[in-house]
């Protein structure tokens, strides 16, 4: 391995504990300066080969390891875990799962304080950090109540407080907007200018491509499992009983002293499918939950968290759906499980599922719950990849044909245009209808 050789992995194959397939014949070797652009369908691995990567495989994941992992000529099941991240900063798709305490300074310090320096190196390398990625705004905040590109450049600030030589990034794109995304590819081009390395999984290329990034596409697993729509039936997803418009009054909500939208009125008509837009921390997720207020009758509307992980409360997927007021059959759940490829994870913890297999889950469970009038979700392509996108799509058609309402918050333009014929958009305090495709 040459000098200048910051990572060197060959992993023959990886089998979780419940025999679940995770990686076969992975190779990667990163140097100084490098960035590695990992691609490729969901299931085929790319998450297995992060936390790999990255020492969470076999620390947290249980399972058969065949294979090496080395960082700067260092075997990585020789490091104690609190030394990896001066070799690389992991970025996980879900930066709240990376979170252990409750204000953003805190946080920023907690990583430094593991690596035993003086006092006064943490508090200048924690003050460098803060005004490098413009935090000093948040630094009383919650970290779990902030946007999702605040969120992102929280824990960047964690992690690069360390120095570490390489990023290791999961989906990082998925849940920022354009503004955020611009900021967070400059950064990135800052570090790997610094001599340092890139390594991100994501399921779509970079368009416009980051400069001199090298494209690796992973192939899927055997025995892999394509999900289909066809097994969604009346019995699962009944007509809606109620033809009348579904109609709100929106409080006016802040967010400290900025203002989210203000009181109004929001009529949605049987089986319509509604697109909300707007940049991160514009209010999208706390419209979404004030829908959700419902008048009484019950539940009317289920909801999709923007982080599933909120939502799962059992040891297994199984269990779940055991707690579910009108629980499905066992020949009903096993369908809709295989809807969503998830049918071979019944007895596994949802916790320990991929960012998109969580999402697909948490959809699963919001049309088990049967709700009488609709359905909103928040991000709900995250950790997909086209097939599941189109999938994601049909599912949300069968039931505006059924005569549900769907309102879909996302970030995903091009999918949320074919998904949602009207649209709204977020920002600035204003609650707008715009034409799909980006006007007013």
């Amino acid at each position: 391995m040459g000098a200048s050789s910051l990572l060197s992995a060959r992993i023959n194959s990886f089998c979780y504990r419940n025999g679940s397939p995770g990686l076969e014949n992975f190779t990667l070797t990163v140097h100084t300066g490098d960035v590695q652009w990992i691609t490729g369908p969901s299931g085929c691995g790319k998450t297995t080969a992060l936390r790999c990567l990255s020492g969470l495989i076999p620390r947290l994941y249980a399972g058969e390891f065949d294979g090496k992992v080395c960082m700067q000529g260092v075997d990585m099941q020789t490091l104690p875990g609190w030394k990896i991240p001066e070799y690389a900063g992991v970025l996980l798709q879900n930066p709240t799962s990376q979170f252990l305490t409750d204000n953003v300074y805190d946080e920023i310090l907690f990583g430094l304080q593991l690596s035993g320096k003086s006092e006064k190196i943490i508090t200048e390398r924690a003050e460098s950090m803060i005004e490098c990625l413009t935090l000093s705004h948040l630094l009383k905040r919650n970290p779990r109540d902030l946007s999702s590109g605040e969120q992102q450049r929280v824990m960047l600030a964690a992690l690069l407080g360390r120095a570490p030589a390489m990023l290791l990034l999961d989906e990082p794109f998925g849940r920022l907007d354009k503004t955020s995304r611009k900021e967070l590819l400059s950064w990135l081009e800052n570090f790997k200018n610094q001599g340092n390395a890139v390594v991100a999984f994501d399921h779509s290329i970079l368009d416009p491509p980051f400069p001199g990034h090298q494209v690796i596409t992973m192939s899927g697993i055997k025995g892999q499992k394509v999900p289909s729509r066809g097994a969604l039936s009346e019995d699962i997803i009944s007509p809606c009983i109620y033809k009348d418009k579904f109609s709100i009054q929106l409080p006016a909500m802040k967010q400290g002293n900025v203002r989210l939208f203000e009181s109004q009125k929001f009529v949605i008509e049987p089986g319509e499918a509604i697109g909300l837009t707007g940049p991160n921390g514009s209010g999208k997720s706390t419209l979404l939950r004030t829908l959700c207020a419902g008048s009484g009758r019950g539940l009317e509307v289920a909801m999709v968290f923007e982080n599933p992980d909120l939502q799962f409360f059992c040891a297994s997927v199984a269990e779940e759906f055991s707690h579910i007021p009108k629980a499905l059959g066992q020949g009903e759940l096993l369908r809709l499980l295989e809807v969503f490829g998830l049918k071979s994870y019944l007895e596994i913890p949802p916790l320990l599922l991929s960012e998109g297999e969580k999402k697909r889950l948490g959809m699963a469970l919001a049309i088990a719950l049967k709700p009488s009038r609709g359905f909103v979700l928040d991000e709900p392509t995250l950790g997909l990849d086209n097939i599941q996108k189109q999938l994601m799509g049909d599912v949300i058609r069968l039931l505006t044909e059924g005569g549900y309402f769907v309102v879909v918050a996302s970030h995903d333009t091009p999918w949320l245009n074919r998904v949602c014929p009207r649209q709204f958009t977020l920002g600035d305090g204003e609650l707008r209808e715009r034409k799909p495709g980006g006007g007013r």
